[in-house]
């Protein structure tokens, strides 16, 4: 299993800026009917900076 498919099963969200990646997963099921609206604060974000890691 690829980690990106692992991400859609745990329903998360993948941003790649550069060589950083952002995850977001959501917080309020409410927020679903929002989602057209950018409501950062449903939102729990990770960022993994894949840079630092192999320093």
């Amino acid at each position: 299993m690829t980690l990106l498919r692992l991400l859609k099963l745990l329903k998360l969200t993948v941003v790649r800026k550069n060589s950083i990646f952002e995850v977001y997963k959501m917080n309020n099921k409410n927020s679903i009917k929002d989602k057209n609206k950018e409501n950062i604060h449903y939102f729990e974000v990770y960022k993994l900076n894949i840079k630092g890691a192999n320093e």
